[in-house]
């Protein structure tokens, strides 16, 4: 009997007998070991654990636990079938002799385009091949110890007998050497490859303050921390994280001042991290912050002066690969109209210059709203000559007042995309000329009326005004849906989307701390949240963080004024005990 239309349409969805059904599983989750140990063999920081059932694909940690073998030519072998040679063409395998009594074979594996090659010839391969002692041989027991102690004048040379941590040194861009009849292997630390200079910060950009940003390197990245934070106790925990990528993620925290739950926190996720990629800071993020909030729970910042600002707050940071990005943890919603130029001016300025960011804050996110509601549901709330103003300049207008505002909000969200993906040369020119065209084209053509022009031009002025760029990114589509409220409920709509907002915030956590500290709850910490105190009045670290040192500073620091003088008798001693995390 033919089978119905309904038959094959059952068959084709059917499953086919003989394939097997994968499920996707995490698995447990691992606890923080330090970076080198792990139970039945070494592993590195943030390595997953491979989750049953799962087939190893070509970023799986199969390597890890296979020793170097004594036989240089096992080893070649290994590492070509490893690196799909001779398919790769930037996988160097240099085969030489040390010049010794007798000679002993010797190969460097490395890829081109990562590596120095001037340190490669002039700091490996020369001492080994031409300046070598002649009639000196090289022991059979601790031969690479030997070459490492007396052969290499190198600065950073590590001797593994793991074959893993020797193939990740390689494609993180070192030279791995194997000696004939030496079970184990040297990583000499030759990595070469181009990167961006150091150069002024473009999404954070002050007037008074250091000019430098990070870049595309992350150990300059590092050292740029370094330098503004000399302090001994700053540890820098590495990680690797991807299957693929195998990205490096540097961990900043300051011992003896940060929480130690917060650091295990962040090593808890950092851990649980399971993917195939980790390409940029964005991504980590994603990965590490807790559940979608109205506004980024992770702060990413390209200056190295607010990093070091933060860590010595008590808070961790993060540096993600190659990414001009750090991340800081935890963040409240007070860090983010903060810039960076607040602590360099004198505080009044500073103070005014935060009022001013909140001014652009709510005017970004409600001026397009509130407009809607007065002219559609509280007419009486205008003055009489400003409403006679408003209703005789949209009389030739063929739109709703709503529909009027969409589209000259959409029309700008199109300039100002239009604007970043233009080539830099002309891309502010189009921005600007554009905006001014069309805005007074659209006037003259009676599709919208002029104060809407300039309500537009206010809510993106207030956008602007927001110093950081995912903060302001994530206002645009919360004021469309203002817009909706007061389009339909007027203020009521608006004070419940306010208040909708409010609540979110209060509940929303950043690596366990209330997102609106110190506010709400409310916890005494220094005068600085919108107002911004004289320096010598910050002597308090935030205390939402529970620092291990709760005092920056002493409380009196302007000892030589006659009016502190009192507050100052006493001062010399001890700072007090560190406040201690509950």
């Amino acid at each position: 009997m033919p089978k119905t239309w309904l038959g094959k349409l059952a068959d084709i969805l059917r499953p086919a007998p003989n394939r097997a059904r994968r499920s996707f599983s995490l698995g447990r989750r691992r606890s923080y070991r330090p970076p080198g140990t792990q139970e039945g063999g070494p592993a590195p920081a943030g390595t997953r654990e491979q989750p049953a059932g799962l087939p190893e694909g070509p970023g799986d940690d199969a390597l890890w636990g296979e020793t170097v073998s004594a036989r240089l030519d096992e080893n070649l072998n290994h590492l070509r079938r490893l690196f799909r040679l001779p398919l790769n063409s930037d996988i160097v395998v240099r085969e030489f002799r040390v010049g010794s009594s007798p000679a002993v074979r010797a190969a460097l594996v490395f890829i081109e385009g990562l590596v120095d090659k001037d340190q490669l010839n002039l700091a490996v391969l020369q001492p080994l091949m031409v300046l070598a002692r002649a009639g000196r041989p090289l022991p059979r027991r601790r031969r690479a110890q030997m070459v490492a102690d007396l052969l290499l004048p190198h600065n950073q040379v590590k001797v593994l007998e793991e074959l893993a941590p020797l193939v990740e040194a390689v494609l993180a861009g070192n030279a791995a050497m194997f000696l004939d009849g030496e079970a184990r292997g040297l990583v000499v630390e030759v990595r070469g490859f181009k990167s961006r200079a150091v150069e002024q910060p473009t999404s954070e950009v002050v007037v008074r303050g250091p000019k430098q940003a990070f870049t595309e390197n992350l150990r300059v990245n590092a050292a740029m921390i370094r330098r503004a934070l000399r302090c001994p106790a700053l540890v820098a925990e590495n990680w690797k994280l991807g299957r693929l990528t195998r990205t490096d993620v540097v961990l900043f925290y300051v011992d003896g001042l940060t929480n130690p739950d917060l650091v295990d926190e962040m090593r808890r996720r950092l851990s649980t991290v399971d993917t195939d990629r980790v390409l940029d800071s964005g991504m980590l993020e994603d990965l590490l912050e807790d559940a979608p909030a109205l506004l980024p729970t992770m702060l990413a910042t390209e200056r190295p002066d607010r990093v070091a600002t933060f860590l010595a707050d008590g808070h961790v940071a993060l540096l993600v690969g190659d990414s001009p990005f750090a991340l800081v943890a935890p963040m409240t919603f007070t860090g983010f109209f903060h810039s960076p130029e607040d602590s360099y001016l004198r505080w009044p300025l500073g103070t005014a210059l935060r009022l001013v960011r909140l001014f652009g804050i709510f005017t970004s996110l409600l001026l397009p709203a509130l407009y809607l509601a007065l002219v559609n549901y509280h007419e009486e709330m205008i003055p009489t000559e400003l409403a006679l103003a408003i209703a005789s300049a949209r009389e030739a207008v063929p739109f709703p007042s709503v529909v009027e505002v969409f589209l000259l909000e959409i029309s700008f969200e199109l300039i100002r995309e239009a604007g970043i993906r233009i080539p830099s040369v002309i891309g502010p020119t189009i921005g600007i000329v554009g905006a001014v065209i069309i805005g007074q084209a659209a006037v003259t053509a009676s599709l919208v009326s002029p104060i809407l022009v300039i309500i537009v031009a206010l809510t993106a002025l207030g956008s602007f005004a927001v110093p950081n760029y995912c903060a302001a990114m994530l206002l645009r589509p919360y004021r469309f849906a203002f817009i909706l409220l007061a389009a339909t409920s007027g203020f009521f709509g608006i004070a419940a989307g306010m208040y909708v907002i409010a609540l979110v915030l209060c509940s929303t956590k950043s690596f366990g701390v209330p997102y609106m500290s110190p506010i709400a709850p409310f916890r005494g910490t220094g005068p600085d949240i919108v107002v911004r105190g004289p320096v010598y009045k910050l002597h308090l670290r935030p205390s939402f963080l529970r620092p291990l040192d709760a005092l920056a500073q002493r409380p009196v620091q302007r000892r030589w004024d006659p009016q502190l003088a009192g507050e100052a008798e006493g001062g010399g001693g001890p700072r007090g005990q560190p406040e201690r995390p509950r």
